[in-house]
Order: C-alpha cells, then structure tokens, then sequence
C-alpha cells in the first residue's frame, strides 16, 4: 500500500515539498545526480512527463542503487518534470561502472530522436568519504513453531551443554529446553492474564535479571521466577509500561497496535512525540540523543535532543518495524529496517547508517521467507531477534539476525 500511495504522488505531484523525503547519497553522488539530471532536462526539450527506467548492471547494491532513482526523480520533480507510465517521452537510466569508477547513463527517447547523457560517479568506501564500510546481514534460525509468537528468549543453562528457550504468545509462555544435538521439550505452559484483543497484538520479553520472566502483552505485564516452575502475575499498566534503553516511556493505544506517543521523565519540558509503530534510539557522548519514529503515515522522522521538537529528517520506504544496532563496524549509528510488505508477501531487513542527519543503505538486504511480525534489538543491541512467518511453511521462526564487518 505504501509502494502504491508513493507512485501516485510520483504520478500527480510535480514539485515535492521540502523536506519530505530523504537524500541518503554522499555528495558526491548528490552532484552526479544534478548533472546527470540537468543534461537531460536539456535532451527533453519542453517535455513535463517521462517515463523512467533505470537498470543497475554495476555493483552498487541494490539499496543505494534504489537511492539513486529516488534522489534522480526527485531532482527531476523538482524542475517540473512528471512520472507518467503512459507519457511518449522515456528516460533510460543505466548504472554502469569502468575500472576508475561508476558511470551513469541516461538515454532520452522522444519520437524517432534519441540522445544519451553520461556523467562519472566515483566509488566511495570509508567514513571519510560519506559511506560506511559494508556490511553483512546473517540470520540464524533458532526454532520454528506452528503457534504464533510475540517474541522469544534463548539463555544457556548454567551447566552449559542446554539453552533454555522462551516463546510469548498472546495469551501463554512456553518453555523449551533445547540440547546441542537438536532435540527440544516443553518444560512448562505457563498461561498469561487475558489482554485487551488487538487484531495484531504486541509483545515483548524484558530481559533483565535471569531469576526473573517479565514480559508485556498490549499494556499487561507479568512477572515471575525463570524457570520450569513459572508462575507469573500479571497487571494491567494505565500508565507507560513499555520502556526504551534510553529511559523513555510509552504504552500501546488501548485495543490497537501502535504506541500512544513517548514520555520522558528527564525532559519535563519536551514536546510530546506523535504516536508510531516502533522506534530505534541513539545516545551519543556528551549527552546527545537521536531517535527515529516509524510513525502512523508511513514515514519514519529523525528526531534530535533539539527543544524544538520537529523533525530532523524525514525518510520515505521503511516498514513499520525498526530497531538500533550498535555493529561494531563504524562509530555511526546502524539501524534495522523492515520492507513495506503485508503479512502476504516476502520481507527483508536493511540495515542504515545514521550520519549527518542522513540514513544511508549499506549493503544487501536479508531476505526472509515470508513478512516479518517482530523485530526486537537483544540486550547487548549487537543482534536482534525477529519473529517471521514462512509462507510456505506457515511455521512461526525465530530468528537471530547480526553484522559482520568487510569490504
């Protein structure tokens, strides 16, 4: 729905607003793109609607590569110029690369006449140059189940030869054990009070002290001793039971599936933030703090420590679940970031660099099987853990996801 709502403002808008959508390229490709851009508007001759095909035969990756035609059609919107599938005038955009760097080439069809614009774009690799080193995304498995999950826990017993896994499902938490050779048995069902129903509930294991389960469904939550012998009580919280790293606060809208906007208890004098689906949060040194919304229209916006409250960045073309990771890899900040899919369709995980009031794609994307239903960052924030629904399966998977670092 998202993709679709995009191609008809492409479609209908010619001149975007500023600051509605994100420019992740480094500068230097911001300026190949302009120059690209204006030798065609020279080739069009009057023309206001294009058709724009663009084929990536180099080895940009495919997000960055995704970028690029973004950041082009923009510059074209921008100078008046329309995305018409039906206009007679076609623009070709192929990404190419020689052995001193890229080379973008637009070819403009008008009628019988055609002409080809090429412009340079040179390869950036490392922080000094606006891109962040690659990296790659890797998911492990875990288990799969046919009963659907909120999220899950994995924790090695003290004796060290057996992990102690943790499923949260709307209404029970089971416990498995699990031994290197593959076998696993339910230890305990322990069940949870009755939520507030949501047509798509949300839940999440709090990880904290080892004797202790707490978990929170909706705005339940329940607590008690880890272990084969569970017994949790739970409590419905009116206030902010859900807590970010950070110290903010928020709680789930009563019924619904999203948060009713966050509360900090050290920022008294804050403007409220609208309500969202998820968020990924940053502190850096000397008491500055960044995070990123996934908000109710389909966008997600970057927020700084900033008293004025608004926006920062505003970014087109995530999903609705997003998560920090810290790499290892760079001293930027990394985020995860879903596809825009429905539970119908295949997802993926991208990962974005944070930099300059930019988010900047790096590396392939991890694809799943099916949609994604959760992503939640572990404690050490170097892995996250994700629930998906293979399609062809239709089991339930969790997922480890992590980052190695390269070139």
């Amino acid at each position: 729905m998202h993709a679709a709502i995009l191609c008809l403002l492409l479609a209908n808008v010619a001149m975007p607003l500023a600051g509605q959508t994100s420019n992740p390229l480094p500068a230097n490709w911001n300026e190949a793109v302009h120059s690209l851009v204006e030798k065609v508007l020279a080739a069009l001759a009057g023309s206001h609607s294009i058709t724009l095909d663009v084929n990536n035969i180099s080895t940009v990756p495919s997000a960055n590569a995704s970028a690029i035609q973004q950041a082009v059609m923009d510059e074209l919107g921008r100078h008046g110029i329309r995305i018409d599938a039906a206009a007679e005038t076609r623009v070709k955009l192929t990404l190419s690369e020689d052995p001193e760097g890229y080379v973008w080439v637009a070819e403009v069809h008008r009628g019988e006449e055609s002409q080809v614009a090429i412009v340079p774009a040179s390869k950036v690799s490392g922080a000094g140059n606006g891109l962040a080193p690659s990296m790659t995304l890797h998911r492990t498995v875990l288990w799969t189940q046919p009963e659907a999950m909120l999220d899950f826990s994995a924790t090695p017993a003290l004796d060290g030869q057996r992990t102690m896994e943790t499923a949260l499902t709307a209404d029970r938490v089971l416990l498995y054990e699990a031994t290197p050779s593959g076998s696993r048995a339910l230890l305990s069902t322990t069940p949870i009070a009755r939520v507030q129903a949501s047509r798509d509930l949300r839940g999440e294991i709090l990880n904290g002290d080892p004797s202790q389960l707490r978990v929170i469904v909706g705005n339940t939550v329940c607590t008690g001793p880890a272990g084969a012998r569970q017994s949790l009580n739970c409590s419905e919280q009116p206030a902010a039971g859900w807590q970010f790293p950070n110290g903010s606060q928020t709680r789930i809208e009563p019924g619904r599936n999203f948060f009713d906007g966050l509360a900090s208890p050290d920022e008294s004098n804050a403007p409220a933030s609208p309500r969202f689906f998820s968020a990924a949060m940053m502190s850096r040194a000397g008491g500055d703090s960044e995070k990123i919304l996934a908000e109710m229209d389909g966008k997600a916006r970057l927020y700084d420590n900033s008293a004025t409250g608004s926006s920062a960045l505003t970014i087109d073309g995530w999903g609705d679940d997003i998560a920090t990771i810290q790499t290892g890899c760079d001293s930027e900040w990394q985020v995860l970031v879903t596809g825009t899919g429905d539970w119908t369709e295949p997802d993926q995980i991208q990962i974005y660099e944070i930099r300059d009031h930019q988010a900047i794609a790096v590396g392939q994307p991890l694809n799943f099987p099916g949609p994604i239903l959760a992503l939640w960052p572990a404690t050490d924030v170097k892995t996250a853990r994700v629930v998906s629904r293979n399609l062809q399966t239709g089991m339930y998977e969790a997922s480890m996801v992590s980052v190695t670092c390269g070139n």
